[in-house]
């Protein structure tokens, strides 16, 4: 009976924060096909990384939140991220698996001491354009835990998110 606690955005204001990151994403040198993991729980600011990174033409990339390290290795080792959007915890622990090392961007979400770049900041920039894509380029990158061993990752390419919502629009 007590309505949840909840924010709320316009589709403009909406619109307006994706563009703006896309810009700061291009301004510190993310570009199209990179790719860029996002660590984050599940909030307007995961869904305005997620959709600035598709807007620049870059790849969203997913971890499992339950990975061990070594999954998180496999993983980094899979998909070569260029960038990683998260928390300082985060930053701290993927600073232990050797195949993170080379990944030079690192914004940092939320507290702590500046790493590459702060979220925030980035939030600050002029709108960037729509970046071109084929239908079958990846936009996202998922991975399983690696419960039965290795993780896996499935490749969703814009035709099969844009199938997906097609699918779903109805219910």
């Amino acid at each position: 009976k007590t309505p949840i606690k909840h924010d709320e955005i316009t589709y403009r204001h909406f619109a307006a924060r994706i563009n703006s990151f896309a810009r700061g994403l291009m301004d510190i040198g993310i570009k199209k096909g990179d790719r860029v993991i996002i660590f984050l729980p599940m909030s307007l600011d995961m869904y305005t990384a997620m959709f600035a990174v598709q807007r620049i033409g870059a790849i969203a990339v997913f971890l499992d939140s339950w990975a061990r390290s070594h999954h998180l290795g496999a993983s980094a080792e899979c998909v070569g991220p260029k960038a990683m959007i998260s928390f300082k915890m985060a930053f701290d622990l993927v600073d232990q698996v050797p195949e993170f090392k080379s990944m030079p961007i690192r914004i940092l979400y939320g507290p702590g001491d500046k790493l590459t770049h702060k979220f925030e900041d980035l939030l600050k920039q002029e709108p960037y354009p729509i970046e071109p894509v084929e239908s079958e380029f990846t936009a996202l990158i998922t991975f399983t835990t690696g419960s039965t061993g290795k993780p896996k990752g499935a490749n969703r390419t814009h035709r099969f998110l844009s199938a997906q919502h097609h699918a779903l629009s109805h219910v």
